[in-house]
């Protein structure tokens, strides 16, 4: 499932009311560098918790600004791998590319809004080939196709506005009242891992509106609470595998949506609405260490699952999305410049529980009655991980440019998916170690990567893609991050 793994390079007037950047987390000498602050994410985090060094900085900024001047600002992430080796592939060693995103920040006074994208490149065609009843002379039977030749993609990952309603002070302290409408990202917890490690999906762009509240106690914390309407709540399934007989596939907990998005720029799937909130907070121990806690919760009941050619509503699931992470950082430790991986030692949580698939039948009224299958495919899953991650800045730098650094993390990570049916799936836990050694000079970093995984069924596969008997996979490759 998805990461959040960038940190914040620009300091706007967006942070001011305690928004996130595109993509990005923001890092300050004591706070933390937050952790898992990277390529995510399906999950670009949103809900940052800003320190108050920032908040000054940007108090300063803004009296010297005409509130009415919009400020701009882009940001982007590039991401490679090269595999070395895949105990899942034949065709190892390739390169692969992972991530492209890029976004823009628009702020001015008390309004701010937010847009980013990722591209995907050019996507499998979808030709199919039809046999016609016409023969040629030679007595060939003529083929037909349909469908497209692969015409790239654009996902939209965020379209977000907000506006500071309130902003109060009292003396040290500052208490920021936001409104967010649009596709909102509210966030995801935090790991401090290798990029290689199962980590928390996050909650990807869900349109509605959401307020929040961002209360910055001078230096020493801050807590942030936030609670939205939507039309979906985003929940991620995972593989299912048979009891016998052989599939291609293989595990990781990236497991696909089982809720859709709505339409951009279409009405909601349903009447149905979904709900989420998230409550954050920082604190600031000394001057070199941090504890920082997030946790976030959604749910819906009917959230929109397929659609037809029509973009009508043909599915639904009742969803509930839970993730949780607490990370300690002591910079003069584990240093505070990591960016894949972040710094300091995390524990993380993601719950996923998934309903029947049910099936929807639009009604007189303008919305839909749901019938429930006659097979149970419901499922519920959990993952826990462990990490920690370090860079050298404090004692080795300088080594072929000014401020670099190496960089190195390792974590543990278990899995477990239960299925409502067992003719559905089997259940299975699963369980991962992972580690990597890397070099870093501003906000570049490369690292080489190391994931061992095992399972208590065989539902690896083998290097030609077959689940044989294999209950563990290996997998090593180099990856290489850059953000602008």
């Amino acid at each position: 499932m998805k990461k959040s793994v960038l940190r914040s390079l620009t300091i706007s007037a967006l942070s001011l009311a305690g928004s996130t950047a595109f993509a990005q987390e923001n890092k300050s000498t004591v706070e933390n560098k937050e952790q898992k602050v990277a390529l995510d994410a399906a999950g670009t985090t949103g809900g940052t918790l800003f320190s108050q060094d920032q908040i000054d900085a940007l108090k300063k900024e803004m009296e010297k600004k005409d509130v009415t001047e919009n400020k701009v600002t882009f940001a982007g992430i590039i991401q490679l791998n090269a595999n070395t080796s895949d105990s899942q592939r034949v065709s190892t060693p390739d390169l692969q590319a992972n991530k492209v995103r890029l976004g823009v920040n628009v702020s001015g006074g008390i309004a701010s809004g937010q847009v980013e994208v990722q591209l995907r490149g050019n996507q499998q065609a979808t030709q199919t080939v039809a046999s016609s009843s016409a023969t040629t002379s030679n007595g060939v039977t003529t083929q037909t196709t349909s469908g497209d030749n692969g015409n790239g993609a654009i996902t939209l990952r965020r379209a977000q506005l907000n506006l500071d309603v309130l902003t109060v002070k009292a003396g040290e302290n500052t208490f920021t009242t936001t409104l967010s409408l649009g596709g909102i990202r509210i966030g995801n917890a935090d790991a401090t891992t290798p990029d290689a490690a199962w980590t928390t999906t996050g909650f990807g762009r869900q349109d509605g509106a959401y307020l929040k509240e961002a209360m910055a106690f001078g230096k020493k914390a801050s807590v942030e609470v936030g609670f939205g309407a939507f039309n979906n709540i985003v929940a991620y399934a995972n593989p299912i595998y048979p009891s016998t007989g052989n599939t291609t596939g293989g595990y990781s907990w990236s497991g696909s949506a089982s809720t859709k998005q709505a339409n951009w720029e279409s009405t909601s799937f349903s009447q149905s609405i979904g709900f989420a909130g998230h409550l954050a907070a920082n604190v600031n121990i000394d001057d070199n260490q941090s504890l920082a806690l997030k946790g976030f919760f959604g749910t819906q009941g009917n959230s929109p699952t397929n659609q037809d050619s029509n973009g009508t509503l043909t599915q639904a699931r009742d969803v509930t999305h839970v993730e949780a992470s607490l990370v300690y950082n002591h910079a003069g430790i584990f240093g505070s410049k990591g960016n894949i991986s972040g710094n300091g030692f995390s524990v993380y949580y993601e719950n996923e529980n998934i309903g029947k698939t049910k099936t929807a039948t639009k009604n007189s009224s303008g919305d839909f009655n749901y019938t429930n299958p006659t097979t149970d495919d419901s499922q519920t899953a959990y993952l826990l991980g462990f990490a920690l991650a370090a860079d050298s800045s404090n004692y080795l730098t300088n080594m072929i440019q000014k401020g670099d650094r190496l960089t190195y993390a390792a974590a543990y990570a278990m899995a477990n998916v239960n299925f409502g049916s067992t003719s559905t799936s089997q259940n299975y836990a699963n369980n991962q170690i992972t580690a990597s050694v890397g070099y870093a000079v501003n906000t570049f970093e490369t690292a080489f990567n190391f994931d061992y995984e095992t399972s208590n069924i065989s539902n690896y596969t083998d290097s030609n893609g077959n689940v044989s008997k294999k209950n563990n996979a290996t997998k090593t490759y180099i990856t290489a991050a850059y953000a602008f």
